[in-house]
């Protein structure tokens, strides 16, 4: 396994905003609806660079690499985690930070955002689920936290819970 230099990903991040990279090639921003064609975009664009292979699990680090290979292996492992962070909505943007690394975070976009996916969240959203609100929790923090048990989970049609916000405060 491997782990993520969080300041490499932050160091790259302020390379691109800094204008050091040019960005104006890149693709549009992932919010949900636009999955099959970002999916298709973000594999050129980061094929175009070497770093698709992060993505979709081709390439990996050799147990007998060099401490050269190793440090270029997690550079270009941050680059991609980073390319596809700066390509998310901010409300998406949490998928790819909790993510460790961009295999991951690609996995966990999918899982949400593929069209089967969809279809079963929306049959989701017709059914009920009571919760309560305990009064120390805001209602910000508590809609979050709905947010994300909905985005965790993956549901077929035999095993839909239900998911109607029933607030009491």
């Amino acid at each position: 396994m491997y782990s993520i230099d969080l300041f490499g990903i932050f160091n790259y991040s302020l390379k691109i905003r800094a204008g050091e990279m040019d960005l104006s090639k890149g693709i549009e921003i992932l919010d949900g609806k636009n999955f099959s064609t970002w999916e298709k975009r973000l594999m050129f664009f980061l094929a175009k660079d070497g770093l698709w292979g992060y993505v979709d699990g081709t390439k990996a680090l050799r147990a007998d690499a060099s401490e050269k290979e190793r440090m270029k292996f997690m550079d270009e492992l941050n680059k991609a985690k980073a390319l596809i962070g700066l390509h998310v909505s901010n409300d998406l943007i949490h998928l790819v930070a909790e993510a460790p690394g961009p295999k991951e975070a690609f996995d966990k976009l999918k899982q949400m955002f593929e069209p089967k996916m969809t279809s079963n969240k929306l049959i989701l959203l017709r059914k009920p689920l009571y919760t309560h609100i305990d009064e120390s929790v805001s209602p910000l923090d508590h809609m979050n936290k709905m947010k994300t048990i909905f985005n965790n989970k993956t549901f077929s049609q035999n095993t839909v819970p239900l998911l109607l916000l029933h607030v009491h405060v």
